[in-house]
């Protein structure tokens, strides 16, 4: 769904506020809120389902399960950024390649 139709469906936003009257800073945390209403929404379809689901499962099942292993969501997961060491050598390239641009006035390709 586009921009428009997610802020205009989801809140009490009129269409004519949307276009002609509302700013970029009031449509990110319009855009925020309705992204956190969806995410509490999916939360709560979790737990929801995760204690329907318990009677069907051994003891064993139960103990080990927790909602986050039965459903995990995107946000559940933190991902950590792979950060790569740069040598000695790069760094000084790098900074020679920045100099030569300040000097020459060109984008410098890092």
């Amino acid at each position: 769904m586009d921009v428009f139709g997610e802020v205009v469906s989801n809140t009490s936003i009129t269409p004519e506020y949307f276009w002609y009257e509302m700013t970029i800073e009031e449509l990110g945390v319009v855009l925020e809120s309705i992204s956190k209403k969806n995410k509490e929404q999916w939360e709560l379809m979790r737990l929801q389902t995760f204690h329907l689901i318990q009677p069907s499962l051994s003891k064993e099942g139960v103990k080990k399960l927790t909602p986050y292993k039965f459903m995990p969501f995107p946000w559940d997961i933190v991902q950590e950024k792979e950060v790569r060491k740069v040598s000695a050598e790069e760094k000084t390239s790098i900074i020679n390649r920045l100099k030569d641009t300040k000097s020459t006035g060109k984008v410098a390709k890092i």
